[in-house]
């Protein structure tokens, strides 16, 4: 949701296009709950951790490959980077696309070597 509200807008402003919906777009961002976390990061969804191996990464999508958080900010880069610690801790059920996922988030995070072990 998140990121397809921030897509309209953007969209919206590169076409110059005045779309009537604009001020819904930006009412539904900003009242959009922050993400569910706990202390392991990323949760699955409100109450539900990720507490077993999983070879999707549904709980990472934010990061990547929509890319909403900013990991600029530290806070933000710290989160996304103890959520994929702690997804890839349960390698039982990964599966090929979970490592170049993997490798794509650390390509993300600007650390090579892990993107190149993750392959």
């Amino acid at each position: 949701m998140r990121w397809g509200c921030q897509t309209l807008i953007d969209s919206a402003a590169v076409l110059e296009i005045d779309d009537p919906l604009l001020p819904k777009w930006k009412n539904v961002l900003d009242r959009l709950v922050d993400y569910p976390v706990d202390e392991t990061g990323l949760m699955i969804g409100k109450d539900v951790p990720y507490a077993k191996s999983h070879r999707h990464y549904s709980q990472l999508l934010m990061f990547y490959p929509l890319s909403t958080m900013n990991l600029d900010d530290p806070a933000e880069r710290a989160l996304a980077l103890k959520s994929l610690k702690h997804w890839q801790c349960f390698p039982e059920a990964l599966a090929g696309y979970s490592y170049t996922g993997s490798s794509s988030m650390y390509s993300l995070l600007g650390d090579g070597e892990m993107a190149e072990q993750r392959m």
